[in-house]
């Protein structure tokens, strides 16, 4: 008998009719909220509230669940194979520009998309026709036909600079270079354990040249760069980046008090600092990153939290030179890195240590076992992307406890929690001087 590896799904009828209960949810959640019929063309479920939310990734895992039983074996692996045309036509419409060479008040004909972008009308259509499949640009009904017009996923790369800039680091960035992973794993595979986790043994070195890194990359290729940054930006527009739904996770209160101090490791220009002094009373936070980064920092603080943030230059993998520390805060840095050079990073904190400091993590926490949630599917994609171009790593809650206890045994995990209404959680730990009276978790049980 066959090993049964995953829930019985029952018939398709069965399947369809959970669909259809999730989708009367759906609508009624929605007409509550006076929102306009989603369509192709315009997308009205933008910033959804949380529990619309959660029915409509129900909706979609189930959707997507049907599906998949629907193509079968065959018809699955056929959808995965050819997935990469989906980056064909992507890159496309990124380097040549065609999304601005579709009028958003008209249609355009392929003859006046190729003239605009410098392209043979046959390969305009060829192109638009394939994202035309995946619902990025339509055609207007009616004749003549071959006339273009935007759906809202192509009005999106038309308008959003930050949008079209995510789209073309990884189509154009990113992708490239992933697809050098074997050859990375292959040449430096019989290294011992802990001499093959640095970021120069990623596929981008095999690209890139000896002993680059991605982050080395930026530096020295400004369109790059640009693109990166803005495909940061956009990301941090969604539920993910939403830094407010991360301060509600956490009891703040707990160590806000006069002449408390929280380092905000890698912390950029300050933007999660910002939040957490504007939800905070005394708590004094410093930014600690790259010059430039802080430099930009100092820079655009708003004059009203010059007293509460301060900025300075220092690199997370020397010792911390601020003392007796109330906390320090990690967002979207240690899954940059391997677990042997996370673990360098957090024991470089040790000195800033004392009795109850928290070390608070805003990270992906993976499930430790399968998921074939589609919506959940993301983290994988994140993790696999991480071992291509930087050779590091998204954590189970297992993984993020195994290397906290390896920085020091007075540094005890007290757990994670998923952010109500995102795909991140926050990790805690907290340093315990034996002895002395053992610190509480501050992850919030019921989130505002």
């Amino acid at each position: 008998m066959e090993p049964t590896i995953t829930a019985p799904v029952g018939s398709f009828t069965e399947l369809a009719l959970e669909i259809l209960q999730l989708a009367s949810e759906l609508d009624s959640q929605l007409a509550r909220q006076n929102r306009k019929q989603t369509t192709f063309e315009f997308d009205t479920l933008q910033d959804l509230p949380v529990d619309i939310n959660a029915t409509r990734e129900e909706f979609i895992n189930k959707t997507h669940a049907a599906k998949r039983l629907a193509l079968g074996a065959n018809g699955i692996l056929r959808e995965l194979v050819f997935q990469f045309t989906d980056d064909i036509a992507l890159r496309a419409i990124y380097d040549f520009g065609l999304a601005q060479h579709v009028p958003l008040d008209r249609p355009a004909t392929f003859q006046e998309i190729g003239q605009a972008s410098g392209l043979d009308a046959s390969i305009v259509e060829r192109i638009l026709r394939h994202a035309m499949a995946n619902h990025i640009f339509s055609e207007a009904p009616g004749q003549p036909s071959g006339r273009v017009i935007h759906t809202a996923t192509s009005r999106l790369l038309a308008t959003n600079p930050d949008a079209l800039a995510a789209i073309g680091m990884l189509v154009k960035d990113l992708a490239p270079i992933s697809t050098h992973l074997n050859e990375a794993i292959l040449r430096w595979r019989d290294l011992p354990a802990d001499e093959r986790d640095e970021p120069t043994q990623a596929a981008t070195a095999i690209v890139c040249g000896p002993g680059q890194t991605y982050f080395g990359l930026l530096k020295n290729d400004e369109a790059r760069a640009a693109r990166f940054s803005g495909a940061m930006r956009h990301f941090a527009e969604g539920t993910d980046g939403d830094v407010e739904r991360m301060i509600a996770s956490y009891s703040w209160g707990a160590f806000d008090t006069e002449g408390a101090v929280l380092v905000d490791i890698g912390g950029g220009t300050g933007g999660a600092a910002q939040a957490i002094a504007t939800n905070t009373q005394h708590l004094q936070l410093v930014v600690q990153d790259l010059p430039d980064q802080v430099t930009k920092g100092a820079e655009s603080l708003p004059s009203t939290l010059g007293s509460r943030i301060i900025f300075e230059a220092h690199d997370f993998f020397e010792a911390q030179p601020r003392r007796g520390v109330d906390a320090f805060f990690f967002r979207y840095i240690l899954h940059n890195w391997s677990d042997k050079n996370a673990v360098r990073i957090l024991k470089a904190l040790v000195p800033g240590m004392k009795h109850g400091t928290r070390v608070l993590i805003n990270e992906y926490v993976l499930p430790d076992g399968p998921e074939t949630r589609c919506t959940q599917k993301f983290h994988r994609n994140l993790d696999l992307l991480m071992l291509a171009v930087w050779n590091a790593k998204e954590r189970t809650e297992t993984k993020w406890k195994d290397i906290i206890e390896a920085v020091d045994p007075k540094l005890r995990f007290k757990g994670s929690r998923p952010i109500e209404g995102s795909t991140l959680s926050i990790i805690e730990a907290v340093w315990e001087e034996p002895g002395a009276t053992p610190v509480g978790n501050q992850l919030q049980t019921n989130i505002a």
